[in-house]
């Protein structure tokens, strides 16, 4: 990244020999016009630092409104011997997550912090979740529990990884509608109200909290995203390529002012949907993330529709009529930003590391660095009792096991476990309803590969998967010594790799052999 143009620069008490010693955390706040929530901000956090040394980095990004000289005159009275504080009032608005980078640039904490200006530290709640990363180390990457002005939940802390399932639901108003519902607000986590500890997918950047080497490994937030979706698309990053388990603490808190809005203004509507495109096209499917780009075009347009004829009524309504219609006719912009993001490619990073002579470290409790999701499918019985003999193969990935028998949990030695409906080409309505199971764990899950011993349920894994995007496996059963089963056959098309049990079925073109699993 090109350092911006900095205006001025404030430092405090810590002298040169001071600043070299590591400390436990750096907080990064960028401040853009938001002069008294920033002041305050900054005073809850210097009163409920606890025990922890800290650097305090305040990134304005050329203010008009005079934040600059509020902080600095703020930083001139902190007299804390556990803080260091550092201004840096830019020349020019550089964007979030350029600023949040060029904050971080000097980070000598083991911990990087990224704190929104429009939040307050409640109760040691930095400190709280400095204490619960020294004691989860393998997460990598942690974040609290945000709440309103009221001290009502703010669900915002934590997010899914998008699906298609999930873009339709908040396109058509249903996340909004049944907020509780796990199944029609699976992005937001529908039904947790953030007490418990939990593993998510997306660690919100209000209160992001960053191992300081996993930080750097990373590069920060990556320069395609000015606002919004940098933290979706780091959190995302870590998963993939690095082992990261982002993990939420309940007892961490803070509130967060700006989650509280519901003023709908028509540039930051389109740049939160260019934010979500670039997610869609680096993150989902080529399938997946056309239909959730169309998703967008959805949910501005369903908005516009309803709230122009009823303007017509409520004169209330008038400015977010107005605004959605707006949004709508600026759709290019957000098509323009997914068609120039390209799809992410864990392995890159993986070979540069290589190249460099850096070793991938392994990542406590999250396994090894790399670590990537698998769905592992079959009926039960013969179906079953092959795929769990290659059980051994999977243990250097995330794998789910899938099966019709509840009973086979107690053999996969605690992996997530799941059971689909049996059924067959005789059973139309059953066989729906797996096919339905099978697509809803696949766009939940998100794996990125597929492999089944068959029957029924493991073909629609195959077919599911591939249209996702995830490599497919599919190793057709022992007991079909002399022809492919019916699903053997339709899943050529559908497999990255077909394999039969038996040589003599062997053919060019596949199925190929490659042994037995007996």
């Amino acid at each position: 990244m090109t350092s911006p143009k900095v205006r001025a620069v404030a430092h405090t008490s810590a002298d040169r020999s001071d600043r070299q010693a590591a400390v436990d955390v750096t907080v990064v706040v960028v401040s853009y016009r938001t002069r008294e929530i920033t002041l305050e901000c900054l005073r809850s956090f210097v009163a409920e630092l606890g025990s922890l040394t800290a650097d305090l980095i305040v990134v304005d990004n050329a203010s008009p409104d005079g934040s600059a000289a509020a902080i600095a005159e703020l930083f001139a009275g902190v007299s804390s011997p556990g803080i260091t504080t550092t201004l840096h009032a830019l020349h020019e608005n550089v964007g979030f997550g350029a600023a949040c980078n060029f904050g971080a640039e000097s980070a000598r904490g083991r911990y990087v912090l990224m704190l929104n200006p429009d939040t307050v530290t409640l109760r040691g709640g930095v400190e709280r979740l400095v204490r619960f990363a020294d004691a989860h180390p393998g997460a990598r990457m942690w974040g609290g529990r945000t709440l309103h002005e009221d001290g009502a939940l703010n669900p915002a802390s934590a997010w899914a990884q998008p699906t298609p399932w999930s873009s339709l639901s908040c396109a058509l108003g249903l996340a909004s509608l049944f907020p509780n519902s796990p199944l029609f607000n699976p992005e937001g986590y529908g039904g947790w109200d953030r007490d418990s500890v939990r593993e998510v997918d997306i660690v919100s950047g209000c209160f992001m909290l960053v191992e300081a080497d996993l930080w750097r490994d990373l590069g920060g937030f990556h320069p395609d995203f000015w606002m919004y979706g940098e933290d979706a698309d780091i959190s995302l990053r870590a998963r993939a390529s690095h082992g990261a388990r982002p993990t939420i603490d309940p007892s961490s808190e803070i509130v967060h002012i700006g989650g509280a809005s519901e003023s709908v203004r028509e540039d930051q509507m389109v740049r939160l949907f260019s934010g979500k495109a670039q997610l869609y096209a680096k993150f989902s499917g080529p399938f997946a993330g056309r239909f959730e780009l169309y998703c967008l075009d959805l949910w501005a347009l369903v908005r516009a529709a309803l709230l122009t004829p009823a303007s017509l009524i409520v004169r209330g309504k008038r400015p977010s009529a107005r605004a959605w219609r707006g949004i709508l006719a600026r759709r290019r912009e957000w098509h323009a930003a997914f068609e120039r993001t390209g799809r992410y490619d864990s392995s890159v990073r993986e070979a540069s590391r290589a190249r460099s002579g850096r070793p991938s470290r392994p990542t406590g409790d999250s396994g090894p660095r790399g670590r990537r999701r698998l769905l592992a499918v079959a009926s039960a019985g013969g179906h079953w009792a092959e795929l769990i003999r290659l059980r051994p193969l999977f243990d250097e990935y995330d794998v789910t096991y899938v099966t019709t028998h509840a009973g086979y949990a107690s053999e996969v030695q605690g992996r997530p476990f799941r059971t689909v409906t049996e059924a067959s080409r005789w059973d139309k309505l059953r066989l729906m309803r797996s096919a339905l199971k099978i697509a809803w764990l696949l766009v939940r899950l998100r794996p990125g590969a597929v492999v089944t011993t068959g029957a029924a349920p493991g073909w629609f894994a195959l077919y599911f998967g591939k249209k996702l995007g995830a490599k497919t496996v599919w190793i057709d059963s022992l007991a079909n010594g002399e022809e492919l089963s019916m699903s053997g056959q339709r899943a050529a098309k559908h497999a990255d790799l077909w394999l039969t049990q038996w040589p003599e079925l062997a053919q060019e073109g596949g199925p190929e052999y490659a042994g037995s699993v007996l």
